[in-house]
């Protein structure tokens, strides 16, 4: 009855706000009826695309063949991170929320990345673990955007795993876009660029990122908190590009 009663509530909402504070989808522009997605309409919310099942067990990138467990990468290259999950692949209406929270200053998209993290296969990376910890951003960098969305990310994700949050991981200098930069060059450019301030002695760690790529910021962070104590490094990214 009350989640009944809830969702009828919500509906008059959603149509109050739709009426008199008409919203275009930051993904298809169409104007949000339900705000299920807050900034995307809930047909984009509900055509995100999550993982594909056939996927590489070490970083959840999709492959070819179910004969595989590891994609050529991870069989080639050391993870210091055990395993890594994401929400959905980075595209469309995923790719816009995050976009949002990074660059548009709307930090209450970090919720929807947080429910969507949370409703896929990367809930399980929380379980056992210790302490969750943010991709950290350089001082500058974190001025001029006036706050860390991975951050924000990794807050909302403790409150509802009751997981402690802990800011022990800095970073320790200037880096190029990883965007803008081949995988042998984003290797290069943020080795050693982490490091752990606080021991993590004996803890489960997880790291808390937007997007994970080739994998190189999540192993230098890994690398940071093993170098600290840790017993095992997770990741966890909203999205997954491929």
């Amino acid at each position: 009855m009350r989640e009944e009663a809830a969702a009828r509530v919500k509906g008059i909402m959603d149509g109050f706000f739709s009426l008199f504070y008409p919203s275009p989808c930051a993904c298809c522009g169409r104007y949000i009826k339900d705000f299920i997605g807050m900034y995307i309409c809930a047909s984009c919310y509900n055509a995100i695309s999550p993982i594909p099942a056939v996927s590489c067990v070490k970083c959840g990138k999709p492959l070819d063949t179910a004969a595989l467990e590891e994609c050529g990468e991870c069989g080639v290259y050391k993870k210091l991170f055990s395993v890594v999950r994401q929400a959905g692949l980075y595209e469309k209406g995923l790719k816009e929320l995050v976009w949002l929270l990074k660059f548009s200053g709307k930090k209450e998209a970090a919720r929807v990345l947080a429910k969507l993290i949370m409703n896929s296969k990367a809930a399980a990376l929380f379980e056992g673990a210790g302490l969750i910890v943010p991709v950290p951003m350089a001082e500058q960098a974190r001025r001029e955007r006036g706050y860390n969305h991975t951050e924000l990310l990794a807050s909302i994700l403790s409150g509802q795993t009751s997981v402690k949050m802990s800011r022990c991981l800095v970073k320790v200098r200037e880096t190029a876009p990883q965007n803008s930069l081949e995988r042998r060059e984003r290797i290069m450019n943020l080795k050693r660029a982490f490091k752990a301030i606080k021991p993590v002695n004996g803890f489960v760690v997880v790291v808390v990122d937007d997007v994970y790529t080739t994998g190189a910021t999540m192993n230098e962070a890994a690398r940071a908190l093993l170098e600290a104590g840790a017993k095992e490094v997770r990741g966890a990214a909203a999205a997954r590009a491929v």
